[in-house]
């Protein structure tokens, strides 16, 4: 795939190469090329800068079918006049056409090209007329080092877990066990990941965010089997129970001068850090480590802690009481985890502290004052059609103010 779109840009330098050449030669009249489907080389070669920018996350040409079909042979199936219908708008097209119809499913967007952008595209699909369909996208991953394993998991983690699942059974992303994304290949699967797709899925590529080596790394990583994560249970969490300030030890009262009550909290997810920030007079009074991807903050029912969650399961308590804001303490529910959430309901204010996973699929409740793990409850339910599940996610956990519940 990184040859084909070198080989594309070089086609893009040759044809201004050749513009440079028929502006300082004005004795030449000799007209365009014309490519092997008729359109002129000019405009085919425009038609594959558009078709690699806006179309080839979702098909190739000769590469086997992707999100949409493989359009290898396309113009000897449909009219010019069809594929400019279809390109420009195909929701618009399926309206009036038999054909457009049966196959539109609402995938394919309207990509907004002018009409000589379009036909830039014809273009160049008629000047891959000869292009054989792929029987199948390659010949299967290669197979992986163990570092090499052991870094795309660290990748899937960070980057895909939260919306294909820990187990790629798919979640707010679509399902990419080995299944499916065999069927898709690892050419295909790596124009995804530098392109994107229309639906959300991040240009991680073409953002700068992932390498080339790193995405061909993942992109066999998810053509293979996914490693079994591990269960988490009490005793290992309270193996993870760090006391750092016991409750006898704390101030009584507070020891700033500060209006503690309007200290606001920052997340810096990146940096795995909370900055506390006075809002009365908008200084930083201090930044926190709290651990990898901090990813929610809450306030206690009293005000006086602040308790924070990051991705990798640890649940960090912070006294707004001290001179400073300080940690007090720290636990590790889950290895995958977003939400945190203090008990507020009367005569149960901070009594209780439940952190939701996603992995394993379990929430956890703390003691609200020390942190100690107290209890694991599995969540593992069927869905709707009462087929059994092996991923549940908490992902959000809001305390009730009316009962003594967590919703």
């Amino acid at each position: 795939m990184r040859t084909r779109h070198g080989l594309r840009w070089i086609s893009v330098l040759v044809v201004l190469a050749g513009l440079f050449l028929l502006a300082a030669c004005s004795s030449s009249s000799e007209p365009p090329t014309t490519s092997a489907g008729g359109g002129t080389g000019d405009q085919a070669a425009v038609g594959e800068d558009i078709f690699s920018s806006q179309c080839a996350a979702c098909h190739t040409i000769g590469g086997g079918p992707l999100v949409g079909p493989d359009l290898a042979g396309i113009t000897d199936t449909r009219t010019a006049e069809w594929l400019h219908s279809w390109i420009a708008d195909p929701a618009a097209f399926a309206e009036s056409d038999p054909e457009a119809k049966e196959i539109y499913t609402g995938v394919m967007p309207a990509l907004g090209l002018g009409t000589d952008d379009v036909d830039a595209v014809i273009a160049y699909l008629q000047s891959t007329s000869d292009t054989a369909a792929g029987a199948a996208p390659d010949a299967g991953p290669r197979e992986l080092t163990p570092d090499e394993f052991d870094e795309a998991s660290g990748i899937y983690f960070n980057r895909c877990a939260g919306c294909h699942g820990t187990l790629r059974a798919g979640a707010t992303g679509p399902n990419i066990q080995p299944e499916r994304t065999l069927e898709i290949g690892t050419a295909g699967i790596e124009t995804i990941l530098t392109n994107g797709l229309p639906g959300g899925m991040p240009a991680w590529g073409e953002a700068g965010i992932l390498t080339a080596d790193e995405i061909e790394l993942m992109a066999t990583f998810v053509q293979i089997e996914p490693p079994t994560p591990p269960p988490l249970d009490l005793d290992q969490v309270v193996e993870s129970w760090n006391l750092i300030v016991p409750v006898a030890d704390r101030p009584t009262e507070p020891e700033t001068d500060r209006d503690w009550e309007n200290y606001t909290g920052v997340i810096l997810r990146d940096a795995g850090q909370v900055a506390i920030i006075d809002a009365t007079t908008k200084e930083t009074i201090a930044i926190i480590d709290t651990g990898f991807a901090v990813h929610i903050l809450r306030s206690s029912a009293t005000g006086r802690y602040f308790i924070a969650v990051g991705r990798d399961g640890r649940v960090t308590m912070i006294d707004l009481w001290t001179e400073t804001p300080t940690i007090v303490a720290q636990a590790q529910g889950c290895f995958d985890a977003r939400s945190v959430e203090a008990s507020k309901f009367d005569g149960y204010e901070d009594r209780y502290i439940v952190e939701g996973c996603y992995w394993p699929p379990q929430y956890v409740v703390f003691d609200g004052q020390t942190l100690e793990p107290l209890v694991v409850h599995d969540v593992l339910t069927p869905d709707i059609n009462g087929q059994e599940l092996d991923e549940v996610r908490v992902a959000s956990i809001v305390a009730s103010r009316f009962d003594p519940v967590w919703v």
